[in-house]
């Protein structure tokens, strides 16, 4: 089943971001956009980018679970701001223009420019029926991928015992909502840079060319690695005047070195 078909269409959006060659913002992040001068908001389009591994991945996550879930999970993106007094978030608007065959959804999010640098994270999650719609994906409970994916995985432990029977496959009878993808931006007025996947005390440094205090950097970078060490995103990356999210599924052709 396509993703796209399980993301609401609700219209289109057009980026008022000018989007420059990804170079090097110090170590551990990436700049990406620069903003249109004189705007005091701007409109992003976070596209869903599958990527093909010899391995199973987010994607394979996501479909499994909405699969599973008959309709009682929705999926929806957050983008959320890090280390702040209280919480701030905007909701991601699903929409149904993409770029290419390979995005299989597209979210809209309107983002203020803040009046000081700040680390914005951009979550995606599953929202149960019975949960508030504005709940935020950061407040989704989440886990390494080998454990949030152990319910999918078919009964091969005992293969090379002459004895054992494996035990048959079954779809879980409940999927939970979660939190699948965590990953996170620096926004200041004139621009917007991405983190890597460097390690922490690279993004400290980088962070505070970015113009982030010492202070602020104290409550954000806990979080910001606690998402991290736990999801292990792929980063953001930019195309087409959009930002795009990458998401890890299985595919044969490539653990034949036929893709």
């Amino acid at each position: 089943m396509k993703l796209r078909r399980m993301i609401a269409q609700l219209g289109c959006a057009t980026l008022v971001a000018f989007v420059i060659a990804r170079k090097s913002y110090a170590e551990g992040l990436a700049e990406m956009t620069v903003l249109k001068a004189g705007e005091r908001e701007q409109v992003f389009l976070f596209d869903l980018v599958p990527v093909s591994r010899c391995m199973f991945g987010d994607y394979d996550l996501i479909l499994n679970d909405l699969q599973n879930a008959r309709g009682d999970l929705a999926l929806k993106l957050t983008v959320e701001a890090i280390g702040e007094t209280s919480p701030i978030e905007w909701q991601g608007e699903p929409l149904a223009e993409k770029t290419d065959d390979k995005n299989v959804g597209t979210y809209r999010v309107t983002l203020p420019l803040p009046g000081k640098s700040r680390v914005l994270g951009v979550f995606l999650c599953s929202l149960g029926v019975d949960q508030d719609p504005n709940t935020p994906c950061s407040q989704q409970s989440m886990a390494r991928f080998v454990e949030a994916f152990s319910p999918y995985y078919a009964d091969s432990g005992g293969i090379k015992r002459a004895d054992y029977v494996p035990k048959p496959y079954r779809d879980p009878r409940v999927v939970t909502p979660k939190l699948y993808y965590a990953q996170f931006l620096a926004m200041s007025n004139s621009k917007i840079a991405a983190f890597t996947q460097a390690p922490s005390h690279d993004h400290a440094a980088a962070l505070k060319l970015f113009g982030l205090n010492a202070g602020t950097l104290g409550d954000v970078l806990p979080e910001t690695g606690r998402f991290s060490e736990t999801l292990s995103s792929l980063p953001i990356l930019s195309k087409h005047g959009r930002l795009q999210i990458e998401l890890p599924f299985f595919d044969q052709r490539r653990c034949n070195g036929t893709e």
